[in-house]
C-alpha cells in the first residue's frame, strides 16, 4: 500500500504545483509526510525543496499559503532559496493598512518568509535581512530565531536606523 503512494507522489514531485490548491493529493501528502520521510526521505525532501523553489513565482494568497505549509520543513530549504526569500521580502512593503486584506496578506508574508529564511543566516546575515524590511514592524516570533551579532555590525545598523 504505501509503495504505491509514494509512487504516486514521486510522480507529482515535478509538479510545480503541489500545494498551491488544497486537493485530495496535497491533504494525503501533509498526512502521510511523516512517513514518507522516514522510509522515503529523498522524495519527501525533493517534494518540499521544489515548493520552496515555487513559492517566489506565486502572488499574494497562493505565496502566503505556501510559505506556512513550509514553516515545519524549512530545514531542507536550500541556500539559494533562502537568498530569494529575504530578497522578495525586502522589495514588498511590510507596513500596509489592517483593513485590505491583500495588504494584509503581504504583510503576513513578509513575516513568515523572514521567520523561515533567518535560521539559514549568520547573525550579521540576519541584521541584513531585517535591516533591509520596508517598514517598521516584525513579528515576534522572529526573534527566537536570532543569533547574537558582531559588536560593530549592531552598532552600525544602530547608526543607519538613528539617522
Amino acid at each position: 500500500m504505501f509503495s504505491g503512494n509514494t509512487q504516486r507522489i514521486k510522480r507529482n514531485q515535478a509538479s510545480p504545483n503541489t500545494f498551491s490548491e488544497q486537493v485530495g493529493e496535497d491533504h494525503f501528502f501533509q498526512m502521510a509526510l511523516t512517513g514518507l520521510a522516514r522510509f522515503e526521505p529523498g522524495t519527501a525532501v525533493g517534494v518540499i525543496r521544489r515548493l520552496s523553489e515555487t513559492m517566489l513565482e506565486r502572488d499574494s494568497l497562493s505565496r502566503r499559503q505556501a510559505v506556512l505549509a513550509l514553516l515545519p520543513y524549512s530545514v531542507v530549504v536550500e541556500r539559494s532559496t533562502v537568498d530569494a526569500l529575504v530578497s522578495a521580502a525586502q522589495s514588498l512593503a511590510s507596513d500596509h493598512p489592517r483593513d485590505d486584506p491583500e495588504s494584509r496578506d503581504d504583510w503576513i508574508t513578509v513575516q513568515y518568509s523572514m521567520f523561515l529564511a533567518l535560521p539559514h543566516l549568520s547573525a550579521n546575515e540576519q541584521l541584513a535581512a531585517i535591516g533591509g524590511l520596508q517598514g517598521s514592524s516584525l513579528l515576534l516570533n522572529m526573534m527566537k530565531t536570532l543569533r547574537p551579532a558582531d559588536e560593530q555590525e549592531a552598532e552600525n545598523w544602530m547608526v543607519r536606523a538613528m539617522d
